[in-house]
């Protein structure tokens, strides 16, 4: 079902077909639905999670928080399934000044000590399908989808994503957003 549902995202993204759904919604509860999702995953492999708020003012926003919560669940799935069991993992939610007074600044900072990214894959890394390709990540299970959902719903959203990574010296991945305030 999992594999379906994604299959059907891709093919909305695609066709220009997903809309955005504006609400006001609460960033501490939308983090912490998260966390709670991706708990189990955590403590079966046994890593370390830590959460990080910086200079965060502002909590209620106003945008898609269950498309921005698929946008995160992605990116922590990956982070759990591609960091060898006991590894440490990270969230660092940062609110910066900005001299629009309706609109915040936020980065959502992820990070882990995982295996990497080849040079060569982190081209294709947002690509539908893509996958590495490497002895590690071999047995790892997963479409290829979650990355470029993750990309294209942050660019629906008017965001960034960056991504720092290196083989064997884990993933930063820096999601860049800038929502309504309530």
């Amino acid at each position: 079902l999992a594999l379906i549902n994604e299959v059907l995202d891709m093919n909305k993204i695609e066709s220009g077909k997903v809309e955005l759904h504006e609400e006001e919604f609460c960033l501490a509860e939308l983090i912490d639905g998260m966390l709670a999702m991706t708990r189990p995953q955590i403590q079966a492999h046994e890593h370390s999670f830590r959460v990080n708020i910086v200079n965060v003012e502002h909590e209620q926003v106003i945008g898609d928080s269950r498309r921005l919560q698929q946008v995160f669940v992605n990116i922590m799935s990956n982070a759990i399934k591609y960091t060898p069991n006991g590894g440490k993992i990270s969230l660092t939610v940062k609110e910066s000044a900005t001299k629009a007074h309706d609109f915040g600044h936020f980065q959502f900072i992820f990070e882990d000590n995982g295996y990497g990214l080849t040079t060569d894959f982190q081209k294709h890394l947002f690509e539908p399908f893509a996958r590495a390709n490497d002895k590690k990540t071999a047995g790892i299970q997963g479409t290829g989808l979650g990355l470029a959902i993750t990309k294209s719903l942050v660019d629906l959203m008017g965001g960034t994503v960056d991504v720092l990574t290196s083989t064997g010296s884990g993933t930063t991945m820096i999601i860049r957003l800038r929502p309504r305030l309530a």
